[in-house]
Formats: structure tokens, C-alpha cells, sequence
């Protein structure tokens, strides 16, 4: 195991490092700004809101009804839940998603904020187990690695595998966790055997999901934070920076595939793709569509709001949500602006937007669900029976 680069640190809400975009105290209140997340000490959130996205079955949409509730919902004109956790009168908390849950088989996992996995029953929404003790708060993850292991990241720059079923350790991982640096924020990515996880010290690793083993000769390292992360195409991964950058890198050898592109504003998001082009937004209210075959910028369009979600793909239409909050309507071809429709809501759009049938499913930061069809070109809000949030 390589040594992790050692520099003057400046830590900022959940962990945060930053070398190269502000200084300190400009970064905080930058922070500060742009989330609404406020400053408890310097290492955590003080009102964690979670930003996870839904996640869609043939029939059932799993969806985060605010901070501290999971439902299992039908949707239709009104979304009937079939379970919420927890349920009343259980002994249960959590507070805060990040990261969509993962579903395996009837389990669904996912892990929150405040330092705990869980795992239930997707079918009834019953709790299989939950564990705790983990160093950090958890915002990156968990991911199904190898169909066995659930990997994730902490605030604490921790990177964990554990066995979905009794919660040991993966072979050569320790039982701590493997420390990569400054807070893991990004979900992980896992591939072949292969786990990549992106610090906000802005470094990248591609390590060995069996024996806990580091690939590349050293991370693949940018000048700042690496708060998100994708595997585009076979081999290639995006690497979206604070730096005003985003990176495409090799999976096999940790090296650039061509320059990076040069947005105009911090990238924190996931891309859509289709195709050879992935699709994604800056905190400028850029979108840009990039072939992720050679690098080359296809178009750009703006869409007047900030976006830290990552856009969705509904036929020839891409499908944008920014935190005013807004949804945007794009030629995928030329990035023409289709429509453009505010959201009449609480809370503001940071979770991916998700593709399912022919519409896009947008989810607030209080909860509220909105489902945008790109052949009316309109938006409607989901109506939830019993209320949601």
C-alpha cells in the first residue's frame, strides 16, 4: 500500500478537503451559500436533508420522503405506498440519504448520514438488520461489488466492504475500514473485481475488491475536491472536479484518455449517457454533451439555474433539473431548449434525475416527487396518498 500524499489541509462541513478553489474561509462560506448546509464544528452536517435519488422497479418506486422516511410507492396519478420505513410506532431512526438504495434480490440496502447501513425487505418494508460504528458519516454509498460485497465511504476518509449477509469485512479489508485520506464523498464505483473510490482531497484509487489491493502505481490526482464519480463506457471513468474540470481516466492504468473538459463552474454531479456522448451540468447552469470517445465538446446550453444533479434520458429528449428548482427540457442532439418549468415546492433539486417508461422522476430535498414527460414537454407533481414527507 502506497503512501496517501500528505498537504497542508483545510477541512471544511463533513470532511470536506480543498487545496486549489478558495481560500478556507471563503470555501466555507461558498459551502455555506450553495447548500444550506450549516457548520457544526468543521467535521459534520448540523441539518442533514439528503439528496438520494428514486429507484424504479417495473412497478414500485423507492423513494426517500424526506430526511428520515423510506417509502415503497406505486406510481400513478396518486402514489399509493406500500410500506413506509420506518413504520409507525417502530424503534427505528435514520437521518439523511445521499446515495439511491441498492436492491438485491427482496433486500434493499442503503446507508445513512448519520452512520448506519441498513438493510430490508423490499417487498414489506420489514428491517432485516442495521449496523452502526462506522468512522465517519456516510455520503458515498453503498454499491454491490462482485454481486457479495456492499462498499462505501466515509466523511472520514474511510472506504469500507463488508459481506451484504453477516457484515464482515471483505478478505484484506480491514475491519476500520481502508484509509484513503480526506472524506469520501463520491459513491464508489465497482467493475470487474475492481473498486474505484474519489476523495475530496482530489485523489482517485482503483483497488482490488478481493485482498484490499491499490492497482494503479499512485491515485490519479486533480487539484481539488472529487465529489462525485461514474464508469462511463467499458474502461472509462468520469471524474468530476472542483476544479472546474472534469476528467476521463483509464481504468486499467489510472491515466487520463484526453484532456479534461473545461466547464464553467464546480462539477458535482453523475453524467447521463447515450450512446458515445455523456450529458451532465455545472454549478453555472451549463449543461454540455461530450463523445466520450474522443473528448470532443458536441454542444452547450444553458438552462438558468445551477445543477448538481445529474440529468436523465427520455427518448431524443435529456431531461434537466437545476436547484432553482427548474426542469428543463433538451434536444439531446443539439441541446435546443425545449420548454422550461419551475417547480412549485419545497426544497430544491440535488438528487439524479431517473429515467423510467417515458417520463423523468424528480425528487426534492423535502420530498416532493415530480414526474416530467418530455412528449408534453409539461411536469406534474406525484400526489402521495397519506401525504409524503
Amino acid at each position: 500500500m502506497f503512501p496517501v500524499e500528505q498537504r497542508p489541509a483545510s477541512v471544511f462541513p463533513g470532511g470536506w478537503y480543498h487545496s486549489a478553489v478558495a481560500r478556507p474561509r471563503r470555501l466555507a462560506f461558498i459551502l455555506l451559500a450553495l447548500f444550506a448546509l450549516p457548520l457544526a464544528g468543521c467535521v459534520s452536517i448540523a441539518n442533514p436533508e439528503g439528496w438520494a435519488a428514486p429507484l424504479f422497479t417495473d412497478s414500485t418506486a423507492y423513494v426517500f420522503l424526506g430526511a428520515d422516511e423510506l417509502a415503497a410507492l406505486s406510481v400513478e396519478e396518486v402514489a399509493q405506498p406500500a410500506w413506509r420505513f420506518p413504520a409507525d410506532g417502530q424503534d427505528v431512526r435514520f437521518r439523511a440519504v445521499y446515495t439511491e438504495p441498492v436492491l438485491d434480490g427482496d433486500t434493499l440496502y442503503f446507508a445513512s448520514y448519520d452512520g448506519t447501513l441498513f438493510a430490508l425487505s423490499a417487498s414489506d418494508g420489514s428491517l432485516r438488520w442495521q449496523q452502526r460504528g462506522f468512522a465517519g458519516s456516510i455520503v458515498g454509498g453503498p454499491v454491490l461489488a462482485e454481486g457479495r460485497w456492499l462498499v462505501f465511504g466515509t466523511t472520514e476518509g474511510r472506504l469500507y466492504a463488508l459481506d451484504k449477509e453477516d457484515r464482515t469485512p471483505a478478505p484484506g479489508w480491514p475491519r476500520d475500514g481502508l484509509r484513503l485520506g480526506k472524506g469520501v464523498w463520491a459513491p464508489p464505483v465497482a467493475a470487474d473485481g475492481t473498486v474505484y473510490a474519489a476523495t475530496m482531497d482530489g485523489n482517485l484509487y482503483a483497488i482490488a475488491i478481493d485482498g484490499a489491493r491499490f492497482l494503479w502505481p499512485e491515485p490519479f490526482r486533480v487539484g481539488a475536491a472529487i465529489p462525485d464519480l461514474a464508469l462511463v463506457r467499458d474502461g472509462l471513468l468520469f471524474v468530476p472536479s472542483l476544479d472546474r474540470k472534469v476528467y476521463f481516466v483509464e481504468a486499467t492504468t489510472g491515466r487520463q484518455a484526453f484532456p479534461p473538459v473545461e466547464a464553467d463552474a464546480w462539477v458535482w454531479t453523475r453524467p447521463a449517457v447515450a450512446g458515445s456522448t455523456a450529458y451532465f451540468g455545472d454549478f453555472a447552469g451549463t449543461v454540455m454533451a461530450v463523445d466520450i470517445i474522443t473528448g470532443a465538446l458536441r454542444w452547450r446550453a444553458d438552462v438558468g439555474g445551477k445543477v448538481k444533479a445529474a440529468p436523465a434520458i427520455v427518448g431524443d429528449v435529456l431531461v434537466v433539473a437545476d436547484r432553482s428548482p427548474a426542469v428543463s427540457f433538451l434536444d439531446l442532439e443539439t441541446g435546443e431548449l425545449l420548454n422550461r418549468v419551475p417547480l412549485q415546492s419545497g426544497g430544491t433539486v440535488r438528487a439524479p434525475v431517473v429515467a423510467h417508461g417515458d417520463a423523468a422522476y424528480i425528487v426534492t430535498t423535502k420530498g416532493k416527487l415530480f414526474r416530467a414527460t418530455p412528449k408534453t414537454l409539461q411536469v406534474r407533481e406525484v400526489a402521495i396518498a397519506g401525504g409524503g414527507g
